[in-house]
C-alpha cells in the first residue's frame, strides 16, 4: 500500500510540477495505532485529483477494509498550499498469527 500511494503522490504530484518537489514519508504509533502519512508536492483540485482511471487508491481502500474492516481509516486531502496528505491508520490486529499456525 506504501509503495502504491507514493507512487500516487510522484505521478499525479511532483511529475506535474517543473521545480520537482518532495515526498515525505512518516510513521507513528498513536494510541496502539499505526499511523502512515505521506506527503507529497502538489494539490488536488477542489478535492479530487485531475487525473482518473488509477485504481490505487481504490484498491488502497479496498485493502484496508477487507483486512480491517471500519475499525481502519485512508484519507487523502489538500494540507495547504503546498502539499497533499495521504493518510492510512491501522488499528491493532493479531488476526495474521491465526494465519500463521498449523
Amino acid at each position: 500500500m506504501i509503495k502504491t500511494l507514493v507512487e500516487n503522490g510522484n505521478k499525479h504530484g511532483i511529475s506535474k510540477l517543473k521545480e520537482g518537489g518532495v515526498i515525505q514519508l512518516t510513521t507513528s504509533i498513536n494510541n496502539g495505532c499505526l499511523s502512515i502519512q505521506i506527503r507529497n508536492s502538489g494539490q488536488m483540485v477542489n478535492g479530487v485529483k485531475k487525473s482518473r482511471g488509477g485504481l490505487g487508491i481504490r484498491n488502497t481502500v479496498q485493502r484496508l477494509k477487507l483486512i480491517y474492516g471500519d475499525r481502519s481509516a485512508f484519507r487523502i486531502a489538500n494540507e495547504n498550499n503546498n502539499f497533499v496528505l495521504t493518510e492510512i491508520i491501522i488499528p491493532p490486529n493479531n488476526a495474521y498469527e491465526s494465519i500463521n499456525r498449523r
